[in-house]
């Protein structure tokens, strides 16, 4: 899923997730890159890789969720 943002720039569902875990101080940096490794070796989606690597909660997905949802 992409979305279009304001400047017309095309950005990733996954990577507005990931900017609004970060941004929330519930992910770092390096857990979003141990998470697109188990999404590439895993063939799983971002979710269900954060979760597995006990990296965020599906609380905090669900509140990084609307994070994303509201940014610009």
């Amino acid at each position: 899923m992409s979305v279009e943002a304001a400047d017309g720039e095309v950005v990733s569902w996954v990577s507005r997730l990931r900017d609004a875990l970060i941004q929330m101080g519930k992910l770092t940096p390096e857990g979003a890159v141990q998470i697109n490794e188990a999404m590439r070796t895993m063939g799983i989606g971002f979710a269900d890789a954060a979760i597995q690597l006990g990296l965020v909660t599906p609380e905090e997905l669900a509140q990084a969720t609307q994070t994303a949802q509201e940014m610009p």
